[in-house]
């Protein structure tokens, strides 16, 4: 039986990849700063600590001997006056499992999936190749910093028997996302949702979507995978900004809400934060439609859709539905 350790395993994602992997004929450990109780009942361990601890990390690789490590734990925070020093959990992962491996002969580690970002080449760069770097965050850049570091270590990685993934999840929904099934859903339900008119194609990735992708990784033999076949975008099949609204309403629609939204021309969704931010002002609260959030409304962003067959997991708006309707129902009932 295979052992997973999970880095950040109380995260979005984490809590949802933990309940698709429990009972799949695996043993699931967790290494976290903090671990809820829905989240640890299907762990048959769990490890406090910091990423950047290079000694707490130590002890709970050893301890646990895991065969794949999945690196979730990151800082995905975007603030303005942020520096990279702010994101150093990004990027430690790769130098710091390897540093134990050279003092713990003992391991049998064999793979190693690294979570890395769709923002590591921008929206204004975004085509089908999956190299040429372009981020436009800090996030992004220490996302950058991550791959180098693994594909500077991947033949000594290799030197172990040990063989790495990456993936770069896109625009992530679904599930009990924090923002998507709480102060969205209400949004859409009072009808408050304001959209560009304009014609807007995104890369979504529904949450199912993506732990099946590292599921997937977890099970394949990767054979002689070259090193861009291993680096996988997370993400559906591209769809425009006003189905992916569309979709969720209709969800909500369909259990009794009466949920809905507007469109509008982009020059008056930035009149109306120009206005928002204002009274924000005045008021002392939190704009809920900054002039950034518009921007990002406003540009198409697609990515690499390249990726071995048995690694493809990119479903279409028809399949998502079933998946939306079914996240709807579960909120309900809980």
């Amino acid at each position: 039986m295979k052992k997973i350790l999970i880095f950040g395993c109380d995260g979005y994602i984490g809590e949802h990849l933990i309940e698709k992997l429990a009972g799949n004929s695996t043993q699931l450990f967790g290494f976290d700063l903090k671990c809820d109780k829905q989240t640890s009942k299907n762990l048959e361990g769990f490890s406090f600590g910091d990423i950047t601890d290079l000694s707490g990390l130590e002890k709970c690789i050893v301890d646990i001997n895991p065969h794949i490590i999945i690196d979730l734990a990151a800082n995905a925070d975007v603030a303005i006056d942020s520096s990279i020093a702010d994101y150093c959990m990004n990027f430690c992962t790769p130098e710091n499992i390897y540093d134990i491996l050279t003092k713990n002969s003992e391991l049998k580690l064999e793979r190693i999936i690294f979570t890395s970002s769709q923002y590591v080449i921008g929206p204004s760069h975004s085509s089908q190749e999956k190299f040429g770097y372009a981020p436009h965050t800090i996030y992004g850049i220490s996302k950058v910093i991550l791959e180098q570091r693994v594909f500077d270590l991947e033949g000594r990685f290799a030197e172990f028997g040990i063989d790495c993934f990456i993936v770069r999840p896109t625009n992530v929904w679904g599930g009990r996302h924090p923002k998507y099934s709480g102060a969205w859903e209400k949004l859409l339900k009072r009808h408050l949702v304001v959209v560009p008119s304009k014609r807007v194609v995104k890369s979504y990735c529904h949450i199912s979507s993506l732990c099946c992708l590292y599921e997937k990784m977890i099970l394949i033999d990767s054979g002689n995978l070259a090193l861009e076949q291993r680096i996988v975008y997370g993400t559906d099949l591209p769809m425009t900004q006003i189905d992916w609204i569309k979709m969720q309403v209709d969800a909500l629609n369909r259990v009794g809400f009466r949920a809905g939204f507007f469109q509008a021309p982009v020059w008056v969704l930035y009149s109306l934060s120009f206005i928002i931010s204002i009274i924000s002002g005045v008021f002392g609260a939190n704009n809920p439609l900054p002039r950034s959030r518009v921007h990002s409304m406003t540009y198409s962003y697609l990515v690499s859709l390249k990726a071995p067959d048995f690694l493809s997991c990119n479903r279409n708006a028809k399949e998502l539905r079933l998946e939306v309707s079914a996240d709807v129902d579960r909120r309900i009932n809980e």
